[in-house]
């Protein structure tokens, strides 16, 4: 077996104790390359505990360091988009932690041809078909060393070289649609189906890899720049791929349908003002002022303040000239602001969301926008947005990065 791994750097390994992770995992053994072990156990088949055991067992052996997280899947969810979900955040969490940016995930060739199938069969937006070998999600590089082999030769190394493993009983459960292509079609390629295949695959990508290069000037500061050329030269069918991309670069795993993308390519296409798509319940896109950008949707906040001066997120400035309007009035409190509330300031009843038109507050900040309220939940103050500024030097000081947070 060969990889292009770097002997001299060190990796978490994502191992399962199936085949394909335990041969991954005796190959770096061979080749003295520095790993330690992440491992999910998700509690659901019969046999979880065992892997776990083993995989602590064989690690031990080699004095290797090993991660794990268990946990238990909630009810009413899809149990294989819960679970991928479950491990990609574990691996976050372990690489964050031990400083070893590089995760090893063992999909072999039989993994890249299906996903592949299933993508063409779904009919999904995609800016890449089937795996990718080096894969940045930001705080760690998914690494996939054995996309040259195919699942046979690697159960062949496994049982060649004596390593233990197990095997999913739910491989089988043709109810999943990944076992049903395995099963099916995966088992039954040929030789040359798979050359034809993996061509086919190169290709399309290629084709991509082309497109998005000459659509590198839509990127400005983190978001789309949608202008009038833009509009003029892009179709719905390329501006799924430039979607996908965007939201790949922004760490965002969230599936798109042909149908969404479409809606949201009209918007951009035929509404003139500003407006924000709900694209699942973590993520929101936005489009204001000829830019798309995507935001996780905040949570709400609520903050008690006794007195001025307080060291916080926020903090009332009780030097600012217009501090008058709230010396007599605490305790108060600190919250998102409600668009639809009104209060009154320098002699005249103001409307929040007047206000926030006419100071022209994105609409991707809206939502966590701050007020000030007495304890009778009334509005007293509202900080005046200024394009550009973070640090709010007012009546209300605060920093926007650290509501974010």
């Amino acid at each position: 077996m060969k990889t292009n791994l770097d002997k001299n750097k060190k990796y978490i390994l994502a191992c399962s104790y199936g085949p394909d992770s335990m041969a991954l995992f005796y190959y770096l053994i061979k080749e003295k390359i520095y790993f330690e072990i992440a491992h999910v156990n998700y509690h659901i088949l019969k046999q979880a505990n065992d892997d776990e055991i083993g995989i602590r067992n064989e690690a031990k052996k080699y004095n290797i360091k090993v991660h794990v997280l268990e946990t238990n899947m909630p009810k009413g969810v899809n149990e294989e988009d819960w679970a991928r979900e479950i491990r990609y955040e574990y691996f976050k969490e372990v690489a964050i932690k031990t400083s070893i940016k590089d995760v090893l995930v063992a999909h072999n060739e039989d993994d890249l041809i299906e996903t592949y199938l299933l993508q063409k069969e779904r009919n999904n937006i995609v800016s890449y078909f089937g795996l990718k070998e080096v894969l940045n999600r930001n705080e760690y590089n998914v690494i996939r060393p054995l996309l040259g082999y195919t699942k046979k030769e690697l159960l062949d190394y496994c049982k060649i070289n004596q390593i233990p493993y197990s095997i999913d009983p739910s491989n089988s459960d043709v109810k999943f649609k990944r076992n049903k292509y395995r099963k099916e079609v995966i088992n039954n390629l040929t030789k040359d189906d798979r050359i034809n295949l993996l061509r086919e695959i190169a290709e399309k990508n290629k084709e991509i890899a082309a497109f998005l290069l000459n659509t590198r000037n839509c990127y400005k500061n983190s978001k789309l720049n949608i202008d009038e050329k833009f509009k003029e030269e892009i179709d719905d069918k390329h501006f799924e791929i430039i979607l996908i991309d965007y939201l790949r670069k922004k760490n965002v795993y969230t599936p798109i349908s042909k149908g969404e993308a479409k809606e949201i390519y009209i918007a951009i296409k035929e509404r003139k003002g500003n407006w924000k798509y709900k694209l699942n319940d973590k993520y929101y896109l936005f489009y204001e002022y000829g830019f798309l950008s995507i935001h996780e949707l905040q949570n709400k906040y609520f903050y008690l303040i006794d007195k001025p001066d307080v060291p916080g997120i926020f903090v009332i400035n009780s030097k600012a000239k217009n501090f008058e309007i709230l010396k007599d009035k605490f305790p108060l409190i600190i919250k998102n602001v409600n668009p639809n509330d009104v209060y009154f300031y320098d002699k005249k009843t103001l409307k929040v969301n007047r206000e926030f038109i006419s100071w022209k507050v994105p609409l991707s900040i809206r939502d966590i926008w701050p007020g000030i309220y007495d304890k009778d939940m009334n509005l007293i103050y509202v900080p005046r947005y200024q394009s550009g500024k973070i640090n709010k030097e007012g009546l209300l000081k605060f920093n926007l990065n650290d509501i974010y947070e």
